[in-house]
């Protein structure tokens, strides 16, 4: 990306506003007086297909489309948008989703479509740099509806927000399309890692791309010949706030043991029979059905306890356990299990009986090792991915806080 030169806001050169302090030079600026909402009709023609773009289409707070849109035809009378416009869902469980578009088209009546009314005082650029300041999404969120709340312009028009002159409000969104344009490299590269993970996981798994040095055949075994344990967990107060850290569904949704997300249960009589053990796996079987099958591996020292609607399988030494773990993440493997849960109203499940019968192919312990280690080593290369794009992502959201309120001034 290249080095960025600041340099800081030199507070003999501030003046003070009303609501807060700004550098010389900058201004407060009701909304209402800098941009506007677009409401130019869109009329569907049967003979037209345009791009038409709905709420979904948008990832949550990244202001990316998701690649997807649907017809205009199939519609009735929507917003009309132009590239370089901005894009701002109104409706309350899609606030702070946003996007700079780069196409014409039309969208839901429930996104507001913002320009600048002076191209000479505000650049939409930096209008978009706007609309994710945490000042304009907590207006946002000051929604009216009882149905279905939706921000309110009326309430947001006279809203003052400290505007810098126009070359640097354009060197400032030159400045963070630099952090943008590297967390869309790594997030696509990430997802070209997943593809490329999911792919090995199909072809190692499943004898069909063997490593080097290995030509002994698989044998087939019931899943219970591989299990050393198989247990439900302890079943607890889930309103409780203290005692011992025990887990729960969400403690796993994320695919690894996320230690915010876990419950708290009184102390007991036989409680270190429940406490996990380094390797162990948590098996979610009471979930909805597309969850069913889900796993995380406990690969931590700190303690927490085995609790309810989730399985523990503790792998014995006919097996690896990292090879069962990706087994049990692979395609197949929970294909097998949800063509096993029962369906219910709200959620299915699997029991510990119906998972003993499983049947797997597997390969001697040295090549499961061997595999799993393959599989290890494409796993950890995708979390270094995700911490780099996370520590982007923070480096981003640190800029935009000093920039866009002036503590940190740019060369122009």
């Amino acid at each position: 990306m290249g080095i960025v030169k600041f340099r800081t806001m030199n507070y003999l050169g501030v003046k003070k506003t009303s609501l807060s302090e700004i550098p010389d030079g900058w201004e407060m600026e009701e909304l209402n007086n800098i941009l506007m909402i677009v409401k130019d009709k869109y009329t569907p023609d049967k003979k037209e297909d345009i791009c038409c773009l709905e709420l979904e289409h948008f990832e949550q707070r990244t202001g990316i489309i998701n690649g997807w849109c649907s017809s205009s035809t199939q519609a009735s009378v929507k917003n009309a948008f132009k590239k370089g416009q901005v894009l701002f869902g109104k409706l309350r469980p899609y606030l702070q989703k946003y996007w700079l578009a780069d196409f014409d088209g039309v969208c839901s009546s429930e996104i507001w479509v913002l320009t600048s009314k002076d191209k000479k005082t505000l650049d939409n650029r930096y209008l978009f740099r706007m609309v994710q300041m945490h000042r304009f999404i907590q207006a946002a969120n000051v929604s009216f509806g009882s149905k279905m709340p939706r921000s309110d312009w009326e309430y947001m028009a006279n809203i003052p927000f400290p505007l810098p002159p126009l070359p640097e409000q354009q060197r400032i969104a030159t400045i963070l399309s630099t952090w943008d344009k590297a967390i869309a490299k790594e997030q696509q590269l990430i997802k070209t890692l997943e593809i490329r993970h999911r792919a090995l996981m199909q072809q190692l798994l499943s004898g069909k791309k063997r490593l080097k040095g290995f030509k002994d055949e698989w044998k087939a075994f019931k899943f219970e010949d591989v299990l050393a344990k198989i247990t439900n967990g302890v079943t607890y107060d889930t309103e409780n706030t203290i005692g011992i850290p025990v887990t729960r569904i969400e403690t796993i949704s994320s695919g690894i043991i996320n230690f915010s997300k876990i419950g708290y249960a009184e102390q007991f009589a036989n409680q270190e029979d429940y406490r996990l053990k380094y390797g162990d796996i948590l098996y979610s079987h009471i979930n909805s059905l597309s969850h069913i099958g889900k796993t995380a591996i406990y690969l931590d020292e700190k303690p927490l306890y085995h609790g309810m609607n989730l399985l523990l399988l503790r792998v014995n030494d006919n097996a690896d356990r990292n090879f069962i773990y990706y087994w049990l993440n692979s395609k197949a493997a929970r294909k097998v299990a949800q063509s096993l849960a029962k369906p219910a109203v709200n959620q299915a499940s699997i029991s510990a009986t119906e998972l003993k019968r499983i049947l797997l192919d597997l390969p001697t312990l040295p090549e499961q090792t061997a595999i799993a280690a393959m599989l290890s080593t494409s796993d950890n290369e995708i979390q270094i991915h995700r911490r780099r794009l996370e520590a982007l992502q923070q480096q981003k959201k640190g800029l935009m806080q000093v920039l866009l309120t002036g503590k940190v001034r740019v060369k122009i």
